[in-house]
């Protein structure tokens, strides 16, 4: 494949006119477009053109006795890591997740135990004004243990995609 051949590829997938590319190489369409048909472009010209379209251009040399199939099992290797680190973020972010239902918990109970001393020590107002403070500092950290959750993108890799509780 000429490297006009994949410029004209890469304008055609993404959808970019000739013109528009010349226009943003500096150069007339009518002059890329000749260098395009043909098939006169330099590298440098070429790596100018796919740099301006946002594509990247890799290439590798295969030297004799190599397996031209080694650059895919290195890029199913590479995406097999990529792919570990997420899983293993996604499991890291659900343990957070149960912690933070923990500590709601917690805070939850925290409150119940105010609320049932302030009942009994009606009489008592210090006693019902610490209680009541008890139950807005727990109601505070509530709130900011929910407001953690809910900036938690999480997808579960183990469950069950058709599963409505996931």
């Amino acid at each position: 494949m000429s490297l006009a051949s994949i410029v004209k590829d890469a304008c055609e997938r993404l959808n970019v006119p000739v013109a528009e590319l010349a226009r943003r190489t500096g150069q007339s369409p009518q002059n890329l477009g000749k260098k395009l048909r043909n098939e006169t472009l330099n590298y440098e010209e070429f790596t100018e053109a796919i740099s301006c379209l946002g594509v990247r251009y890799e290439y590798r040399l295969i030297y004799p006795g190599e397996v031209p199939g080694e650059m895919a099992s290195d890029r199913a290797r590479d995406m097999t890591d990529v792919f570990s680190g997420k899983i293993a973020v996604q499991r890291k972010t659900i343990g957070l997740l149960h912690d933070i239902g923990h500590g709601i918990r917690n805070e939850i109970g925290i409150i119940e135990g105010a609320a049932d001393a302030a009942i009994k020590h009606k009489e008592d107002r210090q006693s019902v004004l610490r209680s009541l403070s008890q139950i807005k500092a727990a109601a505070a950290r509530i709130q900011v243990l929910m407001q953690d959750g809910e900036d938690l993108k999480i997808v579960d890799p183990d469950a069950d995609q058709n599963d409505p509780r996931s």
